[in-house]
């Protein structure tokens, strides 16, 4: 049964969809040539060819800690790619997750064919977890690939403090490169880069790249999607609730939280600083960061820079900055805010609670009058949905509805959604709804396991997938998919997006009304 795991503010869901052990249970693949060297995956009976554990990158540990990733050792002998590397290192709640390793820049390939008669489009995958947790392996692209006729690439990235510290002394340490704070978002952009090297032997086309991401994987491809840094290594990008505006963390603020959160490691300041801190384990430096909670706002983020992210990606959308050549497509769903609910215990809390929760939020004495009232608990039936409804409105509905107003005005191509269906036949995800992350279990078809989709559902994954593929394609998600024509967002033309729910997929105008209430604030 699934556990849902609490993550700061944007929370994530452990999706052990298919096991390592049955993704292996294969043959042996075609031997195919990368830059670094030759590798060897395992191939389904379906056909699809899997390519896993791709370092992309060397070991960022010792002296490499906390710099920008470095070109891989090349290897001669065909490489074994039959098996996942390990996850970046993390902790949940308090908790360090075992078996995670800094030596995790490796990336996994599943393809149709890697010798098709045409180039297939390529779908790079950016895991959620708040920067902090999870990994590129939990998401198994087989299914999406053969379904979709595409070639899925996924990828680890450093997290937390790993790939998102920030210090006045790392700034100092390359006046060339005066930055910190962007490790995991460079290596991010380094795997786009391997992908634009190497995927046309793997029978992909390396003009023709979707970036796709969930959560913080979202909110990564917005900030893709706005770096100077990644100009060039994708042509369209799908971004599931991961509002933009959460990213927004400037060098000072960042600057300022690393010292703070570093100062338990005992490293006294001076010339060797860094290099204590590079001598401690990876155990050690998680241990000495304080565990996340809460309800809003990320630990950890991409910093403003001015090398890789010149603003906050919110704010130059607002400014027209984003490529009007990308198009775009995006998902909210139904109740996201319902996991974080769960995963702070809150499911049973009384209407005082719920006010406040609600105050503890709004600092505004006035503003928060009018969010009790129109967010009325005794209209819910319980409190908790009414407190769900506040943070899914205010943090995800009405932040995505502004960033895709700002984009469509400044010209870009924009195609909105709204995932309403939630999974009533597994009864710790009934009172949930259409929680946050639910969505891409139907991107990416669970067919196996406690998890697995019913038919009905799979009916709705494979509509899902058709929109998908086909936006990969082509970059319209209309192209190749039957059924209900997905309309453009406009907002002189009625806001319209496309509503997913398991017995009926439709178009609705007038997205988000509820937020002309938070715009009005």
């Amino acid at each position: 049964m699934k556990k849902l795991q609490v993550i700061m503010g944007i929370t994530a869901i452990v999706l052990s969809c298919v096991s390592t052990n049955s993704v292996l249970a294969l043959s042996k693949s075609t031997e195919v040539a990368t830059k670094s060297g030759p590798v060897v995956g395992v191939q389904a009976e379906d056909g699809v060819e899997m390519f896993l554990g791709i370092p992309y990158a060397a070991p960022p540990v010792g002296d490499l800690r906390w710099k920008s990733p470095q070109p891989v050792a090349p290897w001669s002998e065909p490489l074994v790619a039959d098996s996942f590397g390990p996850a970046c290192p993390q902790k949940r709640g308090a908790k360090i997750v075992e078996g995670t390793n800094e030596d995790c820049l490796r990336l996994n390939v599943w393809t149709p064919n890697t010798k098709p008669t045409k180039k297939l489009p390529v779908m790079v995958w950016f895991h959620p977890g708040s920067f902090s947790i999870n990994s590129g392996n939990r998401w198994v692209g087989k299914n999406l690939a053969k379904l979709g006729d595409i070639i899925v690439v996924s990828m680890n990235y450093r997290l937390n403090v790993f790939g998102f510290l920030a210090l006045e002394e790392l700034n100092a340490e390359n006046s060339s490169h005066p930055t910190s704070g962007n490790y995991g978002l460079e290596d991010q952009i380094l795997s786009l880069q391997w992908v634009q090297e190497n995927i046309a032997n793997f029978g992909g086309d390396p003009n023709n790249v979707t970036i796709y991401g969930e959560s913080s994987g979202g909110m990564s491809v917005t900030t893709i999607l706005v770096s100077p840094k990644a100009k060039g290594l994708f042509h369209k990008a799908i971004t599931a609730s991961g509002p933009s505006a959460a990213v927004n963390k400037p060098m000072a603020t960042a600057v300022k939280e690393g010292a703070q959160r570093l100062s338990l490691l005992d490293c006294p300041k001076g010339d060797g600083f860094l290099a204590c801190l590079r001598s401690k384990s990876a155990d050690e430096v998680e241990q000495a960061i304080p565990p996340e909670g809460g309800l809003s706002g990320l630990t950890w983020a991409p910093v403003s820079d001015n090398i890789f992210l010149t603003d906050s990606p919110a704010t130059l959308f607002k400014q027209g900055k984003a490529p009007k050549d990308i198009p775009m497509l995006y998902l909210v769903t139904k109740d996201e805010q319902m996991l974080v609910m769960s995963g702070n215990k809150l499911m049973d809390i009384d209407e005082d609670t719920h006010k406040e929760k609600v105050a503890g939020l709004i600092k505004s004495k006035s503003d928060l009058e009018k969010v009790l009232k129109q967010y009325d608990a005794s209209k819910y039936p319980s409190p908790v949905y009414a407190l769900a409804d506040v943070l899914t409105d205010r943090d995800a509905k009405c932040a995505i509805r502004n960033e895709i107003r700002d984009l469509s005005k400044s010209g870009v191509e924009v195609y909105m959604s709204h995932f309403m269906a939630g999974r009533d036949e597994v009864p710790i995800m009934k009172p949930l709804g259409a929680y946050h992350t639910i969505d891409v279990e139907f991107v990416f078809f669970v067919d196996e396991g406690d998890e697995g989709l019913n038919e009905a559902e799979k009916v709705l994954s494979r509509s899902m997938i058709s929109y998908w593929s086909s936006f990969a394609h082509t970059g319209n998600p209309n192209a190749t998919a039957a059924g209900v024509a997905w309309p453009k967002y406009n907002m002189e033309s009625n806001e319209q997006y496309i509503e997913f729910d398991t017995d009926n997929i439709s178009v609705s105008n007038n997205l988000f009304p509820q937020c002309d209430f938070w715009d009005n604030l």
